[in-house]
């Protein structure tokens, strides 16, 4: 009988924490007058990146939604965002590695945005940051 128990409570146990790591992703309008433009120096065309967080594009109520990519510019050290509303999702991107090097955003890949709000999937209880800044553009990866 006891067994019986144990096994239960393992099952039970294994069950919550299964569920509890799997984070629920809410389609959510992000208002961009929060956070900043990125702007380009004069004298560099590409901003190099460390990938901190991806979340997909995962919209299927046909709005347009945006892949959302959470960065470190090498240069000066500042998270970011990334905004791609393309429709070509990288692989290379949403690869499991934690802090992916060698991605860049080159000034001819921005894309242009005229609203003042994007619609990202992101966790429920993600916290975002005001007055980071934000970019609607291509990541591109470096081959070797």
């Amino acid at each position: 009988m006891n067994f019986k128990k144990s096994i239960i409570v393992f099952y039970v146990l294994t069950t919550l924490l299964i569920s509890s790591c799997k984070e629920k992703k809410d389609a959510v309008e992000l208002k961009l007058e929060k956070y900043w433009l990125m702007d380009f120096e004069p004298d560099n065309s590409i901003v190099y990146l460390s990938l901190l967080h991806a979340y997909p594009d995962k919209c299927n109520s046909g709005l347009q939604c945006a892949n959302l990519y959470v960065c470190q510019r090498l240069d000066n050290k500042d998270s970011m965002f990334v905004f791609d509303i393309s429709d070509r999702q990288g692989d290379f991107i949403f690869e499991k590695k934690s802090e992916k090097q060698g991605l860049f955003i080159n000034k001819q890949n921005v894309q242009h945005w005229n609203k003042n709000s994007v619609i990202v999937n992101i966790p429920t209880g993600f916290k975002i940051p005001a007055k980071i800044e934000y970019i609607f553009a291509t990541i591109s990866e470096e081959t070797e």
